[in-house]
């Protein structure tokens, strides 16, 4: 069967109907709204051995309903609601792809770099060439350092306390942070050697390892926002509403054994190979340890993923990668409520309006090395204003 893309729909939006009566018009005055849940799939048939595009769209609309009686003082009805819908100021869901678009190309193959770099099943647990080159006086200055620095935060006042604050900052980030991190890796070690071993039997077997890592997300918070009216056919009734926003993303990929690299049958030697790939005694863990004490390596990998090539390109065992894709869930909701209406009224139910998308996208990284300038985090922030208050106070 060719591959040919298909376009699928489920569910749908229908008018929910309601009426309302009065003194005036007594005849009923019917009100109505779109409210349900719908389902567009778009994807592509008959090619099952090729990652696809895929896309998902969930969109659901809930309304209040407001009933009610009114009555004039000596017991005559002048209005009467009965579950009318109320509408609002939109008529169409919010899109999280106002906030979280779809990915470029740049930003297509710099995920790609980054997922590769991440489940290359040779980049190891503990990198053991930095951590041993840093030696065991670096390590033990490293801890004197940031105890020192942390003290400083606390001691120091004006001006002093500004420049021990900077200091503890980088302390923090760049000494013992990244040591604890490591310590926590070298007693997880055996685990991880046994992970190695299932991966390298699944290699030698000719099957591929599907693996899968989580990428960066976000959430966004819009509102609340002024008071608007909901509605004004049947009664004033006015609210006010709130957006949100999130992305989850993820990437997945298979790895398989490339030409006629011979992974040991013999369980002690695979146990070995297994140690190798953990503590990253290899050639490239060397050149990817050399990157790492290069100076401002860290500050360069913000803008160009050279450290996310090195480790995506790690071959100790040669492997090609297939199936890449960048995975992602995203969702925006609208949410409502009442902040003004007569007393006669009651309203029930939610008024809601969301819209859900799932999506996988077929990537690939590309050459030259990706370059980009992503957003730079609080704690990346954090980390460049103390280096630029230590630098001005020289």
């Amino acid at each position: 069967m060719p591959a040919e893309a298909r376009h699928r729909t489920q569910g749908g939006m229908g008018p929910l109907t309601g009426s309302y009566t009065s003194y005036l018009y007594p005849d009923p005055k019917y009100v109505s709204w779109n409210v349900g849940s719908k389902q567009e799939c778009d994807d592509i048939v008959g090619s099952r051995t090729t990652a696809n595009l895929f896309n998902l769209e969930n969109d659901n609309v809930t309304t209040f309903l407001a009933d009610g009686t009114q009555y004039t003082s000596w017991g005559t009805i002048i209005k009467q609601l009965n579950s009318v819908p109320i509408g609002g100021p939109w008529i169409s869901t919010p899109d999280p792809r106002d906030v979280y678009p779809i990915p470029g190309f740049l930003e297509k193959s710099n995920i790609a770099w980054e997922i590769l770099s991440k489940t290359n099943p040779n980049v190891p647990h503990v990198p053991v060439p930095a951590f041993v080159g840093e030696g065991l006086g670096g390590i033990a200055s490293k801890v004197k350092r940031g105890i020192a620095k942390a003290k400083g935060m606390r001691e120091s006042v004006g001006y002093a306390h500004s420049k021990s604050i900077a200091r503890g900052t980088l302390g923090a980030h760049f000494d013992l942070i990244p040591l604890i991190n490591d310590f926590k890796k070298l007693l997880q070690a055996q685990r991880a050697i046994q992970h190695r071993m299932n991966w390298l039997k699944h290699l030698r077997e000719g099957k591929p390892i599907k693996r899968r890592v989580s990428l960066k997300g976000g959430r966004q918070k819009d509102g609340p926002s002024a008071s608007t009216y909901l509605h004004s056919e049947s009664t004033t009734i006015q609210g006010r509403y709130t957006t949100s926003y999130y992305s989850k993303q993820w990437g997945t990929v298979q790895w398989k054994l490339l030409g006629d690299f011979k992974i040991p049958s013999h369980n002690g030697e695979l146990e070995e190979l297994a140690k190798r790939l953990t503590y990253d005694l290899s050639l490239d863990g060397i050149l990817a340890a050399a990157w790492e004490f290069t100076p401002w390596s860290w500050l360069i990998d913000w803008f160009v993923g050279v450290g996310d090539v090195i480790d995506a390109t790690r071959n100790t065992i040669p492997l090609t990668h297939s199936h890449l894709c960048l995975m992602r869930t995203s969702g925006a909701s609208r949410e409502y409520e009442v902040t003004s209406k007569p007393d006669w009224v009651q309203i029930s139910g939610t008024k809601t309006e969301s819209k859900v998308r799932k999506d996988r996208f077929p990537i690939s990284p590309v050459l030259p090395f990706p370059v980009t300038i992503p957003a730079i985090t609080s704690r990346q922030w954090s980390i460049l204003g103390a280096i630029s208050f230590l630098k001005a106070s020289h």
